[in-house]
């Protein structure tokens, strides 16, 4: 079970550890999810403002962890993206709404295999950051940490 601090608690398939988003450390973080952290992103999960709503049933707030922030770009795309499919799947169980603006419940299921998903999304994600058009989401995420 994931907690976002607010009793709202998100059970991943592959993953059945508690944390809580706000409070734990990032190596415990970082042990649930390798290769997801490191300090910006456990900053951007620590300053995300829980009155603009829930950031696990957004699909750019998982999209922008799967995005490396080294160098404050996010063109590194992650090794590990079943955390999408798990929040879907628990947030359509549980009558929750998600947002998911970038589309990437359709890529996964478009994709023919996960090494072609990863080049579709850099693809389109690097067409964005050229026009400076990042996913609402992931740039006001970003803005946060870096204000």
């Amino acid at each position: 079970m994931i907690s976002n601090g607010k009793n709202h608690n998100v059970t991943l398939d592959f993953q059945p550890t508690q944390i809580d988003l706000y409070t734990d450390q990032a190596e415990q973080f970082g042990s649930i999810f390798p290769g997801y952290i490191n300090g910006i992103q456990l900053g951007v999960l620590r300053s995300y403002s829980p009155g603009i709503g829930n950031p696990l049933t957004n699909m750019n707030f998982w999209l922008f962890l799967l995005f490396s922030t080294t160098n404050h770009d996010f063109y590194c795309v992650n090794q590990d993206i079943r955390v999408v499919p798990a929040v879907i799947k628990w947030a359509t169980n549980n009558q929750v709404t998600y947002e998911d603006p970038f589309g990437l419940e359709q890529r996964l299921q478009a994709a023919p295999t996960y090494q072609k998903l990863l080049e579709m999304i850099a693809a389109d994600y690097n067409e964005l950051a050229a026009k400076n058009q990042y996913p609402t989401l992931v740039s006001d995420l970003a803005a946060i940490y870096w204000e």
